[in-house]
């Protein structure tokens, strides 16, 4: 086995790293908001972009009554404010999940009719829904995020 070490392997060698080098530019993140207790605090899954380009997240905790949120960020940073969970809609969102339509869909940890948790969901237009509310019989208490089958059928993780 011979091994090359002559200048043109070097040249070749260096020529090869720097193309590399250029070919391959550092990446960037930038901040784009930053969550508050008003907003959504201790966000436990990813964000989700919505039909109209927009990000949508879920606070476990926060809003009016630090039952948790929905909120919105646009890809300018702009933060605001969807919806404020208390008791008996919810309470302790977990993420969300994105129809083909625009609607958004989550669950809650706790809160609804029999303080078990529930399935929500949200039209384009922003109003609130429940598909289901959890009792002791059918579960309690649901964490990991949802899941929307490709016939539109929700399942939690």
């Amino acid at each position: 086995m011979h091994i090359l070490c002559g200048s043109k392997t070097s040249l070749a060698l260096f020529l090869i790293c720097l193309a590399v080098s250029i070919a391959a530019p550092a990446q960037t993140f930038k901040t784009l908001a930053n969550l508050s207790d008003t907003f959504g605090a201790s966000p436990s899954a990813p964000l989700v972009q919505g039909i109209d380009g927009n990000l949508y997240g879920s606070g476990f905790y926060g809003g009016l009554k630090q039952d948790g949120t929905v909120f919105r960020v646009t890809p300018g940073g702009k933060l605001s404010l969807v919806h404020t969970f208390h008791g008996a809609e919810g309470k302790n969102a977990n993420g969300l999940a994105l129809e083909t339509n625009g609607n958004l869909y989550g669950i809650t940890a706790n809160g609804g009719t029999d303080s078990a948790g529930n399935v929500f969901g949200f039209t384009s237009t922003g109003t609130l829904f429940t598909l289901h509310n959890f009792d002791v019989s059918d579960g309690q208490s649901p964490v990991g995020g949802l899941t929307l089958g490709p016939d539109g059928s929700t399942s939690t993780e």
